[in-house]
């Protein structure tokens, strides 16, 4: 399948890079604001693929969500509809970036597969992910399973500059086991998936689950820095200072391994590379 005409949508963290490995792409950046709206898109552009990267997490954080409950099921449940059901008309390949916050815990040291059925339901957040994942299975489309999106370049919804501007204002960390997907490989494991026409629900995390501690940890260590004096609390202890419950899980990367015919690059082991281009990149803005 040819990605000749693809079409990215969204504003966001997630969408650059996809721009940046389809420089082709049409990137439309406006609001979709009704079934109409998506109809005179694909009419006007004409795209053979669509990648919706656009949705809500909530600003400063998915705490937003709470009080801002129809603007979010809105932009992650039913924007994500009115695509699906033109694209399924059309012959538009959709694909759909959805959230792996959706569980919490390790299922038992295995990670949860596409198969399990969410077991998370503490942020409203990540109900209108569930929901979406679950109305979005009646369509031809490709759900791909984003976690935690981490890169060797600094940006404010990059995990580890996240981390680290909250040790810098005194704010206590949560320590739990987590997936993370590293963006440079959740791209090209996407469109991997897209380029071989799959349609279904793919966790796209890179294979090494590790704590906020431990990467913080491992960046104080690779610059000779003394570890910052960061209070690390429990997930319980979280809950009791936020709005919403946060999400703390491991995925599956089993069906993804299979289908593309390789695990993407375990993240402990090149956790040191990552860190030192990031490095890199700080000082360069310095």
């Amino acid at each position: 399948m040819s990605l000749d005409r693809p079409l990215i949508l969204g504003k966001g963290y997630v969408s650059s890079f996809f721009k940046a490995k389809l420089p082709q792409a049409i990137h439309h950046q406006e609001k979709i604001r009704s079934l109409q709206d998506a109809q005179e898109l694909c009419s006007s552009f004409q795209p053979t693929h669509i990648i919706n990267c656009a949705g809500i997490t909530g600003k400063p954080n998915v705490d937003w969500c709470e009080s801002h409950a129809s603007e979010t099921y809105f932009g992650n449940v039913i924007l994500p509809l009115f695509l699906a059901s033109v694209t399924t008309k059309q012959g538009i390949h959709l694909t759909h970036v959805g959230s792996g916050c959706i569980y919490e815990g390790n299922n038992n040291g295995q990670g949860f597969s596409e198969e399990d059925a969410p077991n998370f339901s503490g942020s409203l957040y990540s109900r209108s992910k569930a929901v979406a994942e679950r109305v979005l299975q009646d369509f031809p489309v490709l759900q791909v399973r984003l976690r935690m999106p981490l890169d060797s370049v600094p940006h404010p919804r990059n995990l580890l500059t996240k981390l680290l501007n909250y040790a810098e204002q005194g704010n206590p960390i949560v320590s739990a086991l987590n997936s993370i997907s590293y963006l440079p490989d959740f791209t090209h494991a996407t469109l991997a998936l897209m380029d071989r026409g799959k349609t279904g629900i793919y966790n796209i995390v890179n294979p090494g689950a590790i704590t906020h501690e431990e990467l913080l940890n491992a960046y104080f260590s690779q610059f000779g820095l003394p570890p910052s004096p960061i209070r690390f609390i429990s997930p319980g202890d979280l809950d009791k200072l936020t709005a919403a419950r946060r999400s703390n899980c491991v995925l599956s990367d089993d069906k993804l391994a299979q289908e593309i015919g390789s695990r993407l690059p375990n993240l402990k082991e090149n956790l040191v590379q990552i860190i030192t281009e990031y490095g890199a990149h700080q000082r360069k803005v310095q």
